[in-house]
């Protein structure tokens, strides 16, 4: 990994992991302190959760705020300016303490200020890396199962030594790491890429330059059937054509088997000369601009999906904290099954990044596996009241959960292209922060309507089982169909890899 994206591509995976430690740690807490908000300012289980998922819902729901952000200011920007709110909301709390003043402030101000340390950063590792994207995105992801596991226990010991008003200001002073971590972020280096009419070869990021023979390019054909022998221009709109004007020899190129392509790429990409091409020159696919990534079907799947199991993981991670305090335990013990939860999720993270860099693993059903298990695990928790199940069952369910985080990048590459990514990462984050948000509200009114909150961890575990089985649409209809978009980076053998 360290060779294909350099010295920086690794300050960048260490960076993006330990913005989300804190990022998904502050939130993960939240948890925690919805025993002391029950005590302190009494009020319904549907009042509290309100914190809770407000928190959850502006993080993930403002991504394409910020993914439009990103192309206006720079990664590094965005993040210190998230960092900025984070501690401002965080040590707003003890100054305030009202429950309706911290559904703006921990709610929406922290929440947005999370978003815009989580997004970039996470972006990021992904476009410094191709071949190990999988594993890279997975280190990333990870950084949230660690922050998961050990912000919970600390939030638990400092409410135990300070109070959950003084907590809050430790919490706030453990975030400045975030401006550290923020400041090592840059955008990866200019690349040199082949352009080639409507279907681009390699699709052109903002500030690529495309490489050209102005010469005489010549190479045989593997089939020794054909000769190809062309002079190739950069026109207005960043396509190559031939400048004798045969149409023939354009088509020639477009008709080329893929390993041909790859080898004339090859070829070309040795001449140093090179064409600036501007951002508004590039042609790229429908599904990179704005809503258009809906008229993908995967996509489409992939949005509901991804709705429901962070609908099902926010009622869970909710109010599954009261419900362990409630069968006897201590809001320490209830903070250390919490952690639990995180350490599955930080090795789940890193498991499915390296096994989804394997070549020949399906990632999309990979992905599907987890979800399941993230719904039959906390499905089994009822079962049992002792303090060692509760962690055995949570930390699977952790183990399950970090498994769908960590291929959440490189599925979504896998289904619309990495020059959808940005476009697609902030529709997804707006998925995720619709369920996150009304998980926990419809948790809260059926824990206030049954009085047991039993029903919201079947609910939980319910929801997040359908987000795996309404996945299964996606390798079902390319298997059988075959239709949509063509994935314009790898081309055919890409859409026959990611079903087989």
């Amino acid at each position: 990994m360290s060779f294909e994206g350099g010295p920086w591509g690794i300050v960048i995976v260490i960076s993006a992991f330990m913005l989300q430690v804190f990022t998904f740690g502050v939130t993960g807490a939240i948890g925690v302190y919805n025993i002391e908000f029950l005590d302190y300012f009494q009020a319904s289980a549907s009042e509290v959760s309100l914190v809770a998922a407000l928190n959850y819902g502006v993080f993930l729901a403002c991504g394409p705020i910020v993914s439009y952000m990103m192309t206006i200011f720079s990664e590094r920007k965005i993040v210190l300016g998230g960092s900025v709110l984070v501690v401002t909301g965080l040590l707003s709390v003890p100054i305030f303490p009202n429950l309706y003043v911290m559904y703006f402030t921990v709610g929406i101000v922290v929440g947005f200020g999370n978003c815009c340390t989580y997004i970039p950063s996470h972006t990021l590792s992904g476009l410094y890396y191709d071949k190990n994207r999988s594993l890279a995105t997975g280190i990333a992801t990870s950084g949230s199962g660690l922050g998961y596991a050990i912000m919970p226990v600390l939030a638990g010991q400092f409410i135990d030594m300070y109070s959950w008003k003084g907590s809050f200001i430790l919490l706030a002073g453990l975030s400045l790491h975030l401006f550290i971590f923020g400041g090592l972020l840059r955008s990866p280096p200019k690349k040199s890429v082949i352009v080639d009419r409507k279907d681009l070869l390699v699709p052109l990021q903002s500030g690529e330059e495309a490489k050209y023979d102005p010469g005489n390019s010549a190479r045989k054909m593997h089939d020794g059937h054909m000769d190809m022998y062309n002079k190739f221009k950069s026109d207005a709109y960043g396509s190559m054509i031939a400048m004798d004007g045969n149409k023939s020899h354009e088509q020639s190129l477009l008709d080329t088997t893929e390993e041909s392509v790859s080898y004339f790429q090859d070829e070309i990409l040795e001449n140093n000369q090179s064409v600036p091409i501007k951002k508004e020159e590039a042609l790229l696919p429908e599904t990179a601009r704005h809503v258009y990534i809906f008229k993908n079907y995967a996509f489409d799947i992939y949005f509901i999906s991804t709705y429901l199991w962070n609908a099902g993981v926010a009622m869970f991670a909710t109010f599954v904290p009261e419900y362990f305090r409630l069968h006897g335990f201590s809001i320490l013990e209830v903070s250390r099954i919490i952690g639990a939860f995180g350490a599955g999720t930080l090795f789940g993270g890193i498991l499915s990044g390296a096994l989804g860099n394997i070549k020949g693993v399906n990632r999309i059903y990979m992905f599907i596996v987890s979800c399941l298990l993230v719904g039959l695990f906390i499905l089994l928790i009822p079962l049992n009241q002792s303090f060692v199940y509760f962690s055995i069952m949570i930390s699977l369910c952790g183990l399950s959960f970090g498994g769908i985080l960590g291929l959440l990048v490189v599925v979504l590459a896998d289904l619309v292209g990495i020059e959808s990514l940005g476009n697609g990462m902030g529709y997804i984050m707006l998925s995720s922060g619709i369920g996150t948000f009304t998980g926990p509200v419809l948790s809260g009114m059926i824990i206030d309507l049954t009085g047991s909150y039993e029903s919201s961890i079947y609910l939980s575990g319910i929801v997040s089982i359908l987000s795996g089985v309404s996945m299964c649409l996606v390798p079902f209809r390319l298997r059988f169909e075959c239709s949509g978009e063509k994935n314009v980076i790898q081309g055919v053998t890409h859409r026959k890899e990611i079903i087989s």
